[in-house]
């Protein structure tokens, strides 16, 4: 029998939770031919984010990527300015 631990699911809380927890926006990484992870996780994670506010979830889809490690130097260097771009526009800070 499965326990289902909705506290403790991110996917979970934005559905149920929106009223009485605010969530931050959020940008979610994920590669299109992962072979660990599925990529429909993550675009429904985003979708459940935009459907409570169309500004609270963002979606970086990276192709011919996997599960970490395989990046060149090109690609991880613009991957990470767009997370700390984002990350700071979300404290205030202008990049």
């Amino acid at each position: 029998m499965a326990v289902k631990n909705y506290e403790n699911s991110t996917y979970h809380m934005a559905l149920v939770h929106e009223h009485a927890r605010p969530l931050p926006r959020t940008l979610v990484t994920m590669a299109r031919e992962d072979d660990r992870t599925t990529p429909i996780h993550a675009a429904k994670y985003v979708a459940a984010l935009q459907a409570i506010d169309p500004a609270r979830g963002y979606l970086w889809m990276e192709s011919n990527a996997g599960h970490g490690g395989g990046a060149g130097a090109d690609r991880e260097s613009r991957m990470w300015a767009t997370l700390l771009t984002f990350a700071m526009a979300q404290v205030g800070l202008t990049p």
